[in-house]
């Protein structure tokens, strides 16, 4: 086990995530490929290209909805709504592009212009995420997800099981491959960046890392919006606006 950790984190430098979370899609790409045990999958690792592509992609954290958490969505509504001025905003780890596209449906809503800067580490879902399109599933209600928005035909094109985002909103977005922690924000005067549900899969000492590039990226006043689980690790770069909500401001 450790073996294979080590090799993981050295040699696919990702360092800053949990073992545990590590370890969970180790055992599910040993599964997926028949080996029974991880002396075995390390062997695998050194000596097959292809899975260590396929496990890189396992271990992006791809987890994500429309409007997800619609409570964190409405707070955020709310506050957007106490000016109409123009909004920079950045969705960091944006997956396969849900939630800046459920942030540009938002700014329509409350009558914002915005531009929108996605990032991601995998460039997969980044393409997903250019493309716009979604595909309704079993496990994926996406009727349910977009009823935050009254009259979300506004936006979404539906074909069936099939939604696809209007240009409208497409246009509005722009993805770019991105590693938070080890690159510096793509910009450095945001006023709103979103970075839910990342904090949590990354070892505590990489947070302060995570938590001065949020901070530096945004304008002073600005707005920072966490998942609902996380909290800040360094004191005295943000102030609460809604704590349980997880919404900040840049001090």
């Amino acid at each position: 086990m450790t073996d294979v950790l080590s090799f993981i984190k050295n040699e696919l430098e990702l360092k800053a995530y949990k073992e545990s979370y590590l370890m969970r899609r180790v055992n599910a790409r040993m599964i997926r490929r028949g080996v029974k045990s991880v002396e075995e999958y390390l062997k695998l690792l050194k000596n097959d290209k292809e899975e260590v592509t396929a496990l890189k992609d396992a271990l992006s954290i791809n987890v994500t909805s429309f409007f997800r958490n619609p409570e964190v969505w409405q707070r955020l509504k709310e506050i957007l709504e106490e000016n109409d001025e123009p909004l920079k905003a950045w969705s960091a780890a944006c997956a396969d592009g849900r939630e800046p596209y459920s942030l540009a449906m938002l700014c329509h809503e409350t009558g914002h212009e915005v531009k929108i800067i996605a990032t991601d580490i995998d460039e997969d879902a980044l393409n997903i995420a250019r493309k716009g399109i979604y595909r309704a599933s079993s496990v994926t209600n996406l009727v349910k997800e977009l009823s935050f928005i009254e009259d979300v035909e506004r936006y979404v094109e539906t074909d069936g099981e099939v939604f696809k985002i209007k240009p409208q909103i497409k246009k509005k977005v722009t993805f770019i491959k991105h590693d938070i922690i080890k690159n510096a924000p793509p910009a450095s005067d945001f006023d709103l960046v979103l970075c839910r549900n990342f904090l949590i899969y990354i070892e505590p000492e990489f947070k302060p890392i995570v938590t001065e590039n949020l901070y530096l990226a945004l304008k002073r006043g600005g707005i920072l919006v966490l998942g609902k689980t996380e909290s800040l690790p360094v004191e005295g770069y943000f102030e609460a606006i809604d704590r349980v909500n997880r919404i900040f401001r840049r001090v």
